[in-house]
């Protein structure tokens, strides 16, 4: 998955992020929200000079600086030009319609031995908004032979947010 992060790009905190990109076998890129360009010819291209974020799968929006109203207006827009055109922007509170994530098993000997999807939001219930916390229960139907029996890792598998 490519992976855009728009902010500033110094700093541990953007450090932690590639690092946790570069774990997940994404690709990265930083795009300094203060040199963000846009071009209107033949379709749409927002970026920096050296990333293109209508080709990248996900915007990471870390913070918009203060600006003139223009810039704030401009980077705001272009966040939901992107948006239209089929790029994922997490920018601030939004209601998840769905969120998944694998089960991880190991081993004794550290080998993941057995991998399950499951569904911790449901498509098909209410959305859950901004700051809203929900209990869920992971049903542990199919226990591998092996499993070292220390809790499974789990890793978000998919998150989609409501239109």
């Amino acid at each position: 998955m490519r992976v855009a992060v728009v902010g500033s790009t110094g700093g541990w905190h953007g450090e932690r992020i590639e690092r946790a990109l570069a774990a997940r076998g994404h690709t990265r890129a930083f795009a300094p929200v203060t040199r963000m360009v846009s071009r209107v010819a033949g379709g749409i291209a927002v970026g920096s000079r050296d990333v293109a974020l209508e080709a990248c799968d996900v915007v990471i929006v870390r913070g918009i600086p203060r600006g003139s109203l223009e810039q704030v207006i401009f980077r705001v827009d272009a966040l939901h030009v992107l948006e239209q055109g089929g790029v994922t922007c997490m920018n601030g509170p939004r209601a998840l319609e769905s969120v998944d994530v694998y089960c991880l098993f190991y081993g004794v000997d550290g080998r993941e031995i057995y991998r399950e999807r499951l569904a911790i939001v449901p498509p098909r219930g209410a959305a859950l908004n901004s700051r809203e916390t929900r209990s869920f229960r992971l049903p542990f139907d199919n226990l591998p032979d092996g499993w070292n029996q220390t809790m499974p890792k789990l890793v978000i598998a998919q998150i989609r947010f409501a239109k």
